[in-house]
């Protein structure tokens, strides 16, 4: 690290969850191709859940969600300020729109991708809240699908199997 440090890099970034796998990995491009191709096959409400911090997940869900004809809305307050700081920073300058939950009421949840926050089951995340039933804006029906886009971090399992098991319970 400090040898390419010297050679003019000042910030690296990388996921360690998986570093221990010996077994190779989807790229971001081949995910994005298989969300693109499942994501029509939806017809109820649908929401995707990945870390906030994933920009380029989030950028495969949006494209995905246009490609399905649904409108990608972004909910939970970190995901938005993501989006926002990459977007201030010049990212994603050709990314179709999006909107925030504030701006999609009158959308129908047939018609929309809810993009949420609360992959690991975190307290009073977006997904969480959903799960309870304590959502101001998104209420489940069941035949509703959740794509967990992620891999549950070591540790958070049997929250994130909880709350499985509740959406589950809902026919979700």
């Amino acid at each position: 690290l400090k040898k390419i440090s010297e050679e003019g890099v000042s910030l690296f970034v990388c996921d360690s969850t998986n570093a221990l796998l010996n077994e190779k990995q989807p790229s971001e491009n081949e995910v994005r191709q298989s969300l693109i191709k499942m994501m029509p096959s939806f017809k109820q409400g649908l929401i995707a859940t990945c870390f906030a911090s994933n920009l380029m997940r989030l950028e495969s869900l949006i494209l995905a969600a246009y490609e399905a004809q649904r409108t990608p809305v972004l909910v939970g307050r970190s995901l938005i300020q993501n989006m926002r700081i990459a977007r201030e920073n010049g990212y994603f300058e050709e990314l179709p729109q999006y909107l925030d939950i504030s701006e999609a009421r009158d959308i129908p949840s047939d018609k929309a991708l809810y993009i949420c926050t609360g992959s690991q089951a975190n307290y009073r995340s977006a997904l969480t809240l959903i799960a309870n039933g304590e959502h101001k804006d998104i209420k489940l029906s069941s035949g509703d699908t959740i794509i967990f886009s992620s891999k549950m971090i070591p540790g958070n399992e049997d929250k994130i199997e909880r709350m499985q098991e509740k959406l589950m319970a809902q026919g979700v």
